[in-house]
C-alpha cells in the first residue's frame, strides 16, 4: 500500500506522559481569535473521521456564537 501524499499516513496519538485531556487543551481558543480544529483536538475520537469533523463544528459554533445542526450542512443541490 502506498502512503497518502497529503498526510504521509500520519495521525495523532497519545504520547508517553500525555493524556486525552491534552487533545482538548489544543482546542482552547488562542486570544479568543484563533480556533484550532481537527482530529488531534478531539479527545474521545482522535485519529478518526468523527474526530476530524466534530472539532470543526465545535470551532464554528465558537466563532458564530450559536449551535450548528450538522444536518443543515448536507443540503441537496437544486437540480441534481
Amino acid at each position: 500500500m502506498g502512503c497518502s501524499p497529503y498526510s504521509l499516513d500520519s495521525y495523532s496519538h497519545v504520547a508517553v506522559g500525555a493524556s486525552h485531556e491534552d487533545h482538548d487543551a489544543m482546542a482552547t481558543p488562542v486570544g479568543g481569535a484563533v480556533h484550532l480544529a481537527g482530529e488531534a483536538t478531539w479527545s474521545t475520537d482522535p485519529a478518526t473521521v468523527n474526530g476530524a469533523l466534530l472539532p470543526g463544528d465545535r470551532a464554528a459554533e465558537h466563532v458564530l456564537g450559536r449551535p450548528i445542526d450538522l444536518g443543515e450542512l448536507h443540503q441537496p443541490v437544486p437540480g441534481s
